[in-house]
């Protein structure tokens, strides 16, 4: 053989080559679904924390709106004839803390017999 011939390339001349790109289609598919999977993982907890913080939120904030609910009942049964200014101070130091209450009324339970002085005298204060 001269050195200026060409020499014939077998089969076994690329198998080096052939590997390396398959080695390398196998790593790249291994990264790709290790680092997806690493996303995921991560996407995942960011929904736990936010969904976390939420629901504690808005659980605090019902515990808060009941508890005033409570305190409210709890100084209109404590007291006997309750009027309406005293029920309306009261009233006006809880609303601010309660952004959900958008009004607390006090509707006293009248007989139907004193109706007609009830409603007299609620008229006379401009309602």
């Amino acid at each position: 053989m001269l050195a200026s011939e060409p020499t014939k390339n077998s089969k076994s001349d690329f198998l080096p080559v052939i590997s390396v790109v398959i080695a390398g289609i196998l790593l790249s598919v291994f990264v790709v679904f290790a680092v997806r999977g690493y996303y995921h993982n991560l996407g995942r907890q960011q929904f736990q924390r936010n969904a976390s913080y939420y629901a504690t939120n808005f659980k605090n904030s019902v515990e808060r709106h009941v508890t005033s609910l409570a305190a409210i009942h709890a100084f209109v049964s404590a007291s006997h004839d309750v009027t309406r200014w005293e029920f309306s101070a009261f009233a006006h130091q809880i609303l601010p803390q309660n952004s959900g209450f958008k009004a607390v009324i006090w509707l006293p339970q009248t007989v139907q017999s004193a109706r007609k002085g009830f409603e007299a005298r609620m008229q006379n204060d401009g309602l």
